[in-house]
């Protein structure tokens, strides 16, 4: 990679991380995800890469979505349950 791309590369992260702010919420895990993507494919050199390292990367991925899906399913599945008082 030359020193332009590589610059170049970091300016678009750069921008991506602006609209991430800009934006918040839940489209920013798009913004996020594209962000690992790219330096996934540019910076890792996943694109070129023979053997079992993009494997692992994807498996990385993976594990890393189950496991932000089950940690987000707990908050979403947890109801206050209110229960009556009793007087005697």
């Amino acid at each position: 990679m030359t020193p332009l791309a590589i610059i170049g590369i970091w300016v678009l992260l750069m921008l991506l991380l602006a609209l991430e702010v800009f934006i918040g919420g839940a489209p920013a895990v798009a913004v996020g995800g594209a962000m690992a993507i790219l330096v996934a494919l540019t910076y890792m050199r996943l694109w070129r890469t023979k053997g079992v390292a993009p494997a692992f990367a994807l498996g990385a991925f993976f594990w890393l979505a189950i496991l932000f899906g089950l940690g987000g399913m707990d908050p979403a599945t947890r109801h206050d349950v209110l229960l009556q008082q009793t007087t005697h």
